[in-house]
């Protein structure tokens, strides 16, 4: 009976049309990349995001603490944001670059990709920032 129940609570979360998710560890990711295929409402008042996010403990100098890629239409002439918040623990230093392309409603797939010194986003495979 418990194998049914695991089978059909799988089954319903492969067909699930989702309209938000999250991951957490406790481990802290030093690189990586999030790819996410999504398509956000263009109504103004909504943010669709794709992040990272850490809070420590032992920040060091150049440690991203936030990664961030918004679409956010109420801001009609830039709706694309990509962010990057970083410091050594005490003090938090903030990168912001803002884009009229990128964000219209059709699907797409937007992605970040992060090492310890270096942060690119992308659009469909195209890169729109690197840093």
């Amino acid at each position: 009976m418990k194998f049914a129940i695991a089978l059909i609570a799988v089954v319903g979360l492969a067909e699930a049309n989702w309209k938000s998710g999250s991951i957490s560890t406790y481990e802290k990711f030093a690189y990586g990349k999030i790819v996410a295929r999504m398509k956000h409402p263009n109504k103004p008042g909504t943010v669709s995001s794709i992040y990272t996010f850490w809070d420590g403990p032992n920040f060091y100098p150049g440690g991203w603490n936030e990664i961030d890629l918004n679409i956010v239409p109420s801001v009609a002439n830039t709706p694309l944001s990509t962010n990057v918040v970083y410091g050594d623990g005490h003090n938090k230093s903030e990168d912001h670059s803002y884009f009229a392309n990128g964000a219209d409603s059709e699907w797409h797939t937007y992605a970040i990709e992060w090492t310890p010194s270096h942060v690119s986003w992308s659009i469909d495979d195209k890169l729109v920032r690197d840093m």
